[in-house]
Order: C-alpha cells, then sequence, then structure tokens
C-alpha cells in the first residue's frame, strides 16, 4: 500500500510537471507543428512508465524486506 501511494503522488507530480512543461514551452509547437504532439506523447509515455516501473522496484523492495523480517521472526 506504501508503494503504491508513492507511485501514485509521484505520478500525479510528474503528470503536472509535464501539462505545465507542455503548456509554457511554445516554441515546439510553433517549430514542428503537428510533430510537436507526437514528440509530447512519446516523451510522456517514457516519463509514465519510468514511475511505473519504478514505483513497481519500490514494491519488491517492500516486500523483500517484509519476507526477511517474517523469516526471522518465524520460529524454527
Amino acid at each position: 500500500a506504501v508503494s503504491s501511494l508513492l507511485t501514485a503522488i509521484t505520478f500525479n507530480v510528474a503528470k503536472n510537471g509535464f501539462v505545465f512543461y507542455v503548456v509554457m514551452n511554445k516554441s515546439y509547437t510553433t517549430m514542428y507543428g503537428s510533430f510537436a504532439i507526437l514528440m509530447f506523447l512519446f516523451l510522456w509515455i517514457y516519463v509514465s512508465w519510468i514511475v511505473f516501473i519504478y514505483g513497481l522496484k519500490l514494491c519488491h523492495i517492500i516486500n523483500e524486506v517484509l519476507k526477511q523480517k517474517r523469516k526471522a521472526t518465524l520460529p524454527l
């Protein structure tokens, strides 16, 4: 639950930052036209998958730590 919450917060921060970047950066649309939309789309897919993969990695690390704690407290 902790990793899901942190991933969701990170995703929302990245989303808001990306929207701010796209809105404030008008030079790409004037220079590249409609190709800028594709460039921003691919950039957003890249950023969102980075957040998703690091969220999965965090979930795995937390799961392994909890598994080691449970293994240490189990009687032989």
